[in-house]
């Protein structure tokens, strides 16, 4: 027998069937998420009723007030919370009546399970990458098992294009980032640049850019609680903003649909290219060197002529994020056992453990123009 609920936020006052009529204490909250179970699509969740897509009444309306909504509020995309625990044939219905970007919340680490939701939603939050994000960029993780995840997404093949993937470092259903790495800025650092400049779109928790917020336990706290002030990580945020901005792979750019591509991952470090960027990304922390040294024939083809003047010289490239200190050098490694030039090698370093990011000579504009033309940008 279905139970039937007064909706008290309609003013017609009609009714929704929940569900199978079951209460919420249904499902134990210290039961584990099984995939395969129907409780995922038929159960409530939480303390949050199940919603009877199948129930003609009950799919028309949300797709009525969906439409309603993009329309009345101006609406350029949505988050769609808990997406993962919808029926797939009414999220293709929901996703059409919106006519707008959705990206879906499908939290799980299971890229094929990930990847089977897109489509039939345009867009999706980037779990099988972030749920990771907390654990590798700190001192105890490894990057490789970053690169491992991002291989295996590649290998999956979303239908929907890579730049419609979104990357985070946290939310507010998880502790926040600086907290969670005793406030290591330079850590907090490593990680947005990876979320910025790896293909898709960034998504940043509000607060994030705000240490006094960010280095807190409650993950939900007010994000000014005594006013705007600029911050070490606001000013780092909008310089991450002006390279997607300035090499074109921020909206509305030539390259906005380049993928990135692993170039070196090690325990404490990751390099990867993306359109004229390479990007060295580490998890040591801050006053620790970051160090990476990348295989010439690891890099796309369009990344050969880099070394091309031979050891000693990375003159093709322009240092666009970092400090002062940070270098980059080509080297030729000798064979172990005839002692004699095997490979080239590009290596990168920081003297203080943040991100670095080169720009290829060239592209778009000459070396050196190319260096100036980013400085007044800034």
């Amino acid at each position: 027998m279905q139970t039937r609920y007064r909706r008290s936020w309609t003013e017609e006052g009609t009714c929704v069937t929940w569900s199978r009529g079951r209460d919420m204490s249904h499902v134990p909250r210290s039961k584990p998420v099984d995939t395969e179970d129907t409780i995922i699509l038929d159960g409530w969740f939480g303390d949050l009723a199940d919603l009877k897509q199948e129930d003609e009444a009950v799919r028309r309306y949300l797709l009525t007030w969906i439409r309603t909504m993009v329309t009345k509020y101006k609406i350029d995309g949505l988050r769609l919370d808990t997406a993962l625990y919808m029926p797939t044939y009414f999220l293709s219905e929901f996703q059409q009546a919106s006519q707008r970007l959705i990206l879906g919340e499908v939290p799980t680490l299971n890229v094929t399970l990930h990847r089977s939701f897109t489509p039939p939603l345009s867009g999706l939050l980037n779990f099988p990458a972030t749920t990771l994000v907390s654990k590798v960029f700190s001192t105890s993780g490894s990057l490789s098992d970053l690169a491992a995840q991002l291989a295996r997404q590649h290998i999956a093949s979303y239908p929907a294009e890579g730049h419609r993937l979104a990357n985070f470092i946290d939310n507010h259903d998880m502790p926040r980032f600086l907290y969670s790495h005793s406030g290591d800025e330079t850590l907090l650092q490593n990680s947005l640049t990876w979320a910025f400049l790896w293909h898709g779109l960034p998504v940043m928790y509000y607060g994030t850019e705000n240490p006094a917020v960010s280095n807190q336990r409650d993950s939900r706290m007010a994000m000014w609680p005594s006013g705007f002030a600029p911050t070490s990580i606001s000013r780092f945020v909008a310089s991450l903003n002006e390279l997607r901005q300035h090499y074109a792979i921020g909206a509305g750019g030539a390259a906005v649909k380049s993928l990135a591509v692993v170039a070196a991952a090690a325990q404490s470090s990751l390099a990867f290219t993306r359109a004229s960027l390479l990007v060295v990304v580490g998890n040591r922390g801050h006053g620790q060197p970051l160090e990476a040294c990348i295989k010439m024939s690891a890099l796309p083809p369009t990344w050969q002529h880099i070394c091309a003047s031979g050891a000693g010289g990375a003159a093709a490239l322009t240092h666009v994020l970092g400090t002062s200190t940070d270098r980059a050098v080509c080297m030729l490694s000798l064979n172990e056992v005839q002692q004699l030039p095997e490979m080239m090698h590009l290596c990168v370093r920081s003297q203080e453990g943040g991100p670095i990011v080169y720009a290829q000579c060239g592209s778009p504009l000459p070396c050196k123009a190319a260096a100036a033309a980013f400085e007044t940008d800034r």
